[in-house]
């Protein structure tokens, strides 16, 4: 991996597009997997498998075992459940890297600010690890499907850039936080770290249903994720991070509640589909709460059949058909970029030819 910027990037002369230093950066990486399945009755079976890798000197090896157990109760319904560890070593950019990027920061004074945040790479950094926990379940009859699934994460030593607003928080004049000759923060100096732990838990739930008539064939489907919990501590300190932006911690905003579903017609050749999608209202650890963000899609397809050689169709469709905005949120660009689309309504037209 080689970065090489020209002169003015490096010494920051441009003054939105602030540069970074050149430099460059080598892993090699060994891996081996294998995985077995015992079929343990005629309703009960198992997986397992083992993941092995070597990152060489720095890094590291490491061992990690999946171990998953179906079980079919009824011809409808089954049950599952699985363990896991996992590894993430932290790659070539992270270790000796340098990125520059920008960043919503809030001064001390209360101003607001598009700034740069320049994070640098450490060698020192440890691998990221973690264990994942499973139980779930299946139900399917005639024309419906329905799946729940309850999970656990937990992860150690996570890899994370530091959080520029936090350090802006504990020292507004910290020797990392750069500012120009008027007094705003211009860049604030980062760097790769290891947080101590992130935690959380949730439950996943979809359904779906197909049905055919004399008027064409319908399908609906419904997803949802409900959070319990997303717990973050940092340099010993918990935080309870669940429905938050977590603007000023290694966490990352989430909702105790994101949904999905859609409604499908097919008849011949003609095919209508609809999904709305919603992520729930959260509460912005700066002051005050944050709405919740709907959108609704929608398209149409047509297929032509054999055209040219080819199976030919045409669609038609708009993302966000309502023209929904993201809900405001008090920082510079006043919205959470990881959690809603500033784009509005975009109308598309398609023509897909396959062999």
């Amino acid at each position: 991996m080689t970065f090489a910027y020209d002169t003015v990037t490096r010494h920051d002369g441009f003054a939105f597009l602030i540069g970074n230093a050149n430099f460059e950066a080598e892993d090699d990486v060994f891996a081996a997997y294998g995985e077995v399945w015992v079929p343990l009755s005629t309703r009960l079976e198992a997986t397992g498998a083992l993941r092995y890798e070597n990152y060489g000197e720095g890094v590291g090896d490491t061992l990690d075992p999946k171990v998953t157990v179906l079980f079919r109760a009824t011809d409808t319904l089954s049950l599952r459940g699985s363990f896991s560890t996992s590894f993430r070593a932290p790659s070539p950019f992270q270790t000796r890297g340098v990125q520059t990027n920008f960043t919503n920061i809030v001064d001390h004074d209360g101003s607001r600010t598009f700034a740069g945040r320049r994070t640098l790479g450490d060698p020192q950094l440890q691998p990221e690890t973690s264990r994942a926990y499973n139980g779930g379940l299946s139900w399917r009859t005639g024309n419906w499907a329905l799946n729940a699934d309850l999970w656990r994460y937990s992860f150690e030593d996570v890899l994370r850039k530091e959080n520029a607003q936090a350090i802006v928080n504990a020292n507004p004049f910290d020797s990392r936080v750069e500012r120009t000759s008027a007094g705003t923060i211009s860049i604030v100096n980062v760097a790769f770290i290891n947080a101590d732990r992130i935690e959380t838990t949730g439950l996943d739930l979809s359904a779906r249903a197909d049905f055919a008539t004399t008027r064409g064939s319908l399908s609906a489907w419904a997803e949802a994720t409900w959070l319990f919990a997303y717990d973050v501590t940092n340099a010993g300190v918990e935080i309870d991070g669940l429905g938050k932006l977590n603007r000023a911690n290694v966490g990352a905003p989430n909702q105790r509640l994101r949904f999905a579903g859609g409604l499908g017609w097919t008849r011949d050749r003609i095919r209508l589909n609809a999904m709305a999608r919603h992520v729930g209202a959260y509460e912005d650890d700066g002051g005050g709460s944050i709405d919740g963000f709907s959108t609704l899609d929608a398209n149409a397809t047509w297929s032509v059949g054999t055209w040219q050689g080819s199976e030919t169709s045409f669609t038609v469709g708009a993302a966000n058909l309502l023209d929904a905005d993201p809900p405001h949120v008090n920082i510079a660009g006043s919205y959470d970029p990881r959690s809603a689309d500033p784009r509005g309504r975009r109308v598309f037209v398609r023509v897909q030819a396959t062999r």
